[in-house]
């Protein structure tokens, strides 16, 4: 990543996306109250989620993985009688590591 002409990140996408500690934000719908959800799922800790809110009607949850983390969710889900009816995934890139080093949006 090079800012002004002068390198200040070098790295694969992986690599940089961790050296700066983004992680994957997950949206989701549910059939219920999301706060109701939303407070489940932090009592339950599930592995692999670092945090859990609710925004603008959704739950949101920050994960390492998506992949490992999501059957957690319907599993949990299903448990508390809710239905995930709508699934975002979000997965970090390289403007938001710009912006986290810079905090700058890129530019021309």
């Amino acid at each position: 990543i090079m800012d002004h002409g002068k390198l200040i990140a070098c790295g694969t996408h992986e690599e940089l996306v961790r050296l700066v500690g983004q992680r994957t934000r997950i949206d989701l719908m549910v059939n219920t109250e999301p706060g109701r959800v939303a407070e489940a799922w932090r009592a339950e800790r599930i592995e692999g989620v670092s945090h859990v809110a609710v925004e603008e009607g959704r739950v949101t949850v920050l994960v390492e993985d998506s992949n490992l983390v999501l059957p957690r969710l319907f599993e949990s889900a299903s448990r508390l009688a809710t239905r995930i009816t709508s699934v975002d995934i979000h997965e970090p890139n390289l403007e938001a590591v710009f912006l986290h080093l810079t905090g700058r949006a890129l530019r021309d």
